[in-house]
């Protein structure tokens, strides 16, 4: 039997071209009297398809050309050529499905016609909204393939456009379904792996896989290219002075909102700001991916970047002048954007999805308020 023999030669240098160093790695597969290296487990192209995949979904795309290049060799295919790469990084997804009725949340109340209420009233006309009711979630790749009715060839368009046609075949005028798709937290990772995988790969390669991408092995084998370059763009402190220079807009709102509903900011901190590691110029709220992001005030959306550097997916949002300074929020690491560049948005909209993309290493909000181009302490500013 094959066994995977990992050399990993790692040499740091000054800060060069963006990075922190320069990493140098060999990865040797083989047995006996010969071993052959896999220096590029994927051309330009075929990991360009994996890592716009990921962008799509929050999937951590670089493990996925590992395992998938693992698989071609053990079932003797001399490359990931031909690999549809949205299959595998379906084993890496849920969907969640919020259920909902329409169903009597009160009446109006009753008029006698002449402003006053009539005691003789029962009562005005019914009121109807949409009640929550349940989530379902539905993981793996045979799963989501099944309940989505998709094939072998599925594309992106075509996955997001099979979600709309699972809803509306269950919705009607007094019951819908909303789903998404999301990536599932980084922890479950190597479960997913031993789990479909353990007819191919035994532990010690399991082992391997993952300490590759661990690494950031393929992360800087491609970090050069102009797809990586392109889709790795963040937004930086001095890059968003200069998208509001001489931008005199008033503050939009009354005050600042946190931007988490569905939890009570102080107790799902997992970071302060200036702890946790140097210049740590923001604060770490751990939560489930997919948990809504609110825009902490109104606002204009300087930047909505789909990254798998730096702050990974994040939001960008100017709201006007305080007190003579320039008010910016940044949301950062999610699995979901869902506004866009130049977008007006309320405070309190759902402005995209935690995640766990980027430099992260588990699902979490990292927020930044940005006063005058420099970051400051959050809680100074959250209610």
């Amino acid at each position: 039997m094959k066994k995977l023999r990992i050399r990993l030669l790692i040499s740091a240098t000054p800060f060069l071209s963006g990075f922190a160093g320069i990493f140098a790695f060999l990865m040797m597969v083989g047995g006996g009297e010969a071993a052959r290296p896999i220096k590029t487990p994927a051309s330009e192209d075929q990991a360009f398809a994996y890592y716009s995949v990921a962008l799509e979904l929050g999937t951590p795309w670089d493990l996925i050309i590992l395992i998938d290049t693992f698989v071609a060799d053990k079932t003797d295919k001399p490359d990931i050529e031909g690999i549809n790469p949205l299959l595998t990084s379906l084993e890496f997804c849920e969907l969640q499905s919020d259920y909902y009725l329409w169903e009597i949340i009160g009446q109006e109340d009753c008029d006698d016609g002449c402003g006053g209420d009539n005691e003789d009233c029962s009562g005005g006309a019914d009121i109807f909204d949409w009640v929550f009711t349940h989530t379902q979630y539905i993981s793996g790749k045979a799963a989501i393939m099944s309940a989505l009715k998709l094939n072998n060839a599925v594309t992106v368009p075509e996955l997001r456009g099979a979600i709309e046609d699972y809803d509306d075949e269950y919705s009607g005028e007094t019951q819908k379904r909303e789903t998404q798709i999301h990536a599932v937290p980084a922890t479950e990772f190597r479960s997913i792996i031993t789990e479909n995988y353990s007819d191919l790969f035994d532990e010690q390669l399991i082992d391997d896989i993952m300490e590759l991408y661990e690494s950031r092995y393929l992360f800087y084998l491609y970090s050069e290219t102009d797809w990586f370059l392109l889709g790795g763009m963040n937004a930086t402190h001095s890059s968003i002075a200069g998208m509001i220079a001489g931008d005199d807009t008033p503050f939009m709102g009354g005050g600042l909102i946190s931007p988490l509903r569905d939890y009570n900011w102080a107790d799902v901190v997992s970071c302060e700001f200036g702890t946790g590691y140097a210049g740590h110029t923001g604060i770490d709220f751990a939560l489930p991916t997919g948990t809504p992001i609110r825009a902490a005030a109104s606002g204009r959306v300087l930047a909505a970047v789909r990254s798998f550097t730096g702050y990974g997916h994040h939001v960008v949002i100017f709201h006007g002048i305080r007190n003579g300074e320039s008010i910016v929020t940044l949301y950062a690491h999610n699995s979901e954007i869902l506004v866009n560049e130049g977008d007006q948005v309320s405070q309190g909209q759902i402005i995209a999805l935690s995640g766990n993309t980027g430099n992260s290493t588990g699902p979490h909000l990292h927020l930044e308020f940005i006063i005058d181009g420099e970051p400051r302490e959050p809680r100074n500013y959250l209610p």
